[in-house]
């Protein structure tokens, strides 16, 4: 409706009735449509006036809402607004009588608000389909609601009288104008607003908002759980159907389970609908975590060799080389490739190692984390190694303890999550700006399989120069000039960010492990000679020896030689177990002629000689001092160890012969032994004797019963008792 308004001071106003600041009479533009103007119309004279090529039609902005002047426009638009929107009155007159609407919001806004219950409903209300309500509806249901509100708290007539109103109609007649000039969503009969209050009493603020709009399932055609669960399945399956193709299938089943067709464009929205469903389904597991799933977003390291990863590039750089059939034909081929393991610090991208081969493999992935190592030692000054290290799994039971060995953490990535490893965003980068940008028209063999067919270089142009492709050599030629160029760029970058590394958190590598895990091994054992340690490396017999002097306690050991061909003033030797391990140094070499003698040699074989004189032979004296003093002491035995007595079956006088063969310690004395033997036959002897007496008595027991039986039969006459 039209209404006075206070053109704001800031507002872009176009009018000569009215200025920033006053107040006029404004419509908007929906309001002159419903006047019979053509929108376009509006548009096209509200520019023009703007622009001065048409009058009479003021206006100001408030934002993007534009509102015209009625003062300024033609007595004809004028009448049109007052028939139309006035109902027929003047300004005046229809402002006086639409007074009531600013004087009754007056009278009861301080009364209209939401329970907490309420706010919670509208915050929270969805469309069946999941999808949020628009502001401007929660806005419409709020309003409605705050007035059932209103009326159910204003029920009782003294409640009614407090706002001023003689009776309940009086209320009912304001809210119900109110109603009809504001466009609130309530009923303006009496009857069916009262019915509307008696709906949020039982429902709630539910009763306010119409969610059959947007996903209104009242019509459709799959709507139960059987058919929802047919309908994804079949969206879903590994064959990746399209729509004409699901809605057949679908079909099928519907008619024999009496379900409603679905068409082709239903089929379509379904499968939009159920899209996060699907997806793993279609495309599979990787492409559902790398789309739907929610990802983990990480921010770059600001210190250098706090994050090093690592992974295999297939170098996208064609070489040819020839190769033989099964009929031992020679052929060349032209579409072959290498493979480069890089090293890549995080911190700036930096390629800190990498090694090249044909297929990617242990050994290579070895190689490239030493050429790490040792560019590391060529630009810091010490074998320093990173905090942490990442990779993929490739290999990882063989590289697993030499990560753990190199890296304070090892955390390999997830398998098939691509988007956690940077390597992988850092190998597009090699391929766009210098294998495209240098070698575009020259061997270069383009992206992925699964980039654009128009992103591919011309396969008639590399044909034309397959015969000019550089061989091997000359393909690792151009990698190493790749990663010198990424060196060059990034380098003082790299160098600030290892600055940035405090001095107490950089990790060291001792030259033991190092050796250990990625120095060379001499394929042939070797012993102690000469007083060292001489293998044969690289060609060339060369000497080593240690101040340890337990490498020395064992000369006869066989030992592994495991060297570093960048440095060879050291090696490392261990034993077939590897438990035993020293690390041997170049030995120095004297000159014979005192005359060549230089500074630093007379140092070097007094060394050599205080580590003889005061640690080895020492040792070797101890040891068999120790050795004699054992033996000596096993020697002070009887005078019957001696000689043949310690190895013959001979027995002495009484016999034995195995006592006098004990250990020193258990052998006794001839006394003791005389007095034990004595002991022996005393013991005897009385038992003797008890046995004699016990036989003595026995004897005397039977004689005397006969003596007895003798006598009875002497003196009684038996016939008697006959």
């Amino acid at each position: 409706m039209p209404e006075y308004r206070n053109i704001p001071i800031d507002a872009a106003c176009y009018s000569t009735v009215a200025r920033p600041g006053e107040r006029t009479l404004c419509l908007t533009v929906p309001e002159m449509v419903k006047c019979g103007v053509s929108e376009t119309y509006l548009w096209k004279v509200l520019c023009g006036h703007r622009e001065g090529s048409y009058s009479c039609w003021p206006h100001h902005k408030e934002g993007k809402t534009i509102y015209l002047h009625y003062e300024g426009l033609k007595p004809t638009y004028q009448a049109t607004i007052q028939a139309v929107l006035m109902d027929g009155l003047t300004p005046d007159a229809w402002y006086d009588r639409n007074g009531r609407v600013k004087h009754i919001t007056e009278r009861l806004e301080p009364y209209l608000f939401l329970s907490a219950k309420d706010e919670v409903y509208f915050d929270t209300a969805k469309y069946p389909n999941g999808a949020k309500l628009p502001l401007e509806e929660q806005e419409k249901g709020r309003e409605a609601c705050r007035w059932l509100s209103f009326f159910v708290r204003f029920q009782k007539k003294t409640d009614i009288k407090q706002l001023g109103y003689e009776t309940s109609k009086e209320l009912y007649d304001d809210v119900v104008f109110l109603i009809k000039n504001k466009g609130i969503q309530l009923p303006t009969a009496y009857c069916k607003l009262r019915e509307k209050i008696r709906d949020y009493m039982t429902n709630g603020a539910a009763c306010c908002l119409d969610l059959r709009g947007q996903g209104n399932k009242n019509a459709a055609k799959v709507y139960d759980e059987e058919q929802t669960a047919v309908l994804r399945t079949i969206c879903g399956k590994g064959a990746s159907y399209n729509s004409q193709q699901i809605a057949d299938f679908y079909n099928v089943i519907a008619e024999a389970r009496g379900w409603d067709k679905i068409s082709r464009r239903s089929a379509l929205n379904y499968k939009n609908e159920y899209h996060l469903i699907i997806k793993a389904g279609r495309d599979g597991s990787e492409a559902f975590r790398n789309k739907l799933s929610m990802q983990i977003r990480r921010k770059r390291p600001s210190h250098a060799l706090s994050f090093w990863t690592l992974d295999g590039w297939t170098v996208e750089l064609y070489y040819q080389k020839e190769v033989k059939d099964s009929k031992g034909k020679v052929i060349r081929t032209y579409q072959n490739r290498l493979t480069a393991v890089v090293v890549l610090d995080a911190s700036c991208n930096y390629p800190v190692g990498y090694a090249i081969g044909e297929n990617e493999s242990v050994s290579l992935i070895r190689t490239a984390v030493k050429n790490a190592i040792d560019h590391c030692q060529d630009m810091l000054g010490d074998y320093y190694r990173p905090y942490q290290i990442q990779s993929d799994h490739f290999g990882i039971k063989s590289m697993g303890t030499i990560y753990g060995d190199l890296a304070e953490y090892f955390t390999p990535a997830r398998v098939k999550n691509a988007k956690s490893k940077p390597i992988e965003r850092y190998f597009l980068h090699l391929n766009r700006e210098y294998c495209q940008k240098h070698f575009g028209n020259f061997n270069w063999s383009g992206f992925g399989i699964t980039s654009k067919r128009s992103n591919q270089p011309n396969i008639d142009v590399l044909n034309h120069n397959k015969t000019h492709f550089p061989d091997k050599d000359g393909v690792i030629e151009q990698v190493d000039w790749i990663i010198r160029e990424e060196r060059k760029k990034k380098h003082a970058t790299w160098i600030q960010a290892w600055n940035n590394m405090p001095t107490e958190n950089r990790l060291l590598m001792d030259r033991e492990t190092y050796l250990l895990r990625f120095g060379y091994r001499n394929e042939r054992t070797k012993r102690l000679e000469a007083g060292c340690l001489e293998p044969t490396i690289m060609g060339t017999k060369r000497a080593y020896d240690t101040f340890d002097l337990d490498f020395r306690k064992n000369p006869l050991k066989s030992w592994t030689v495991i060297y570093d061909e960048r440095d060879l003033s050291s090696i490392l030797v261990v034993d077939d177990t590897e438990k035993q391990r020293f690390l041997l140094n170049s030995v120095y070499e004297q000159p014979m002629a005192l005359y060549e003698r230089k500074e630093g040699d007379f140092e070097a074989l007094r060394k050599v000689d205080e580590f003889n004189k005061k640690k080895l032979e020492p040792f070797v004296v101890e040891t068999v001092a120790k050795d004699e003093e054992i033996i000596s002491n096993m020697m002070i035995q009887p005078r019957e160890l001696e000689g043949r007595n310690t190895v013959t079956m001979l027995s002495d006088s009484r016999g034995q012969q195995k006592a006098w063969l004990q250990h020193s310690s258990l052998i006794k004395s001839e006394e003791d032994l005389a007095a034990e033997i004595a002991e022996k036959l005393s013991l005897k002897t009385a038992q003797t004797v008890v046995k004699q007496q016990k036989k003595e008595e026995r004897k005397e027991r039977v004689q005397f019963e006969k003596a007895r039986a003798a006598y009875l039969e002497s003196e009684v006459d038996f016939n008697e008792y006959l």
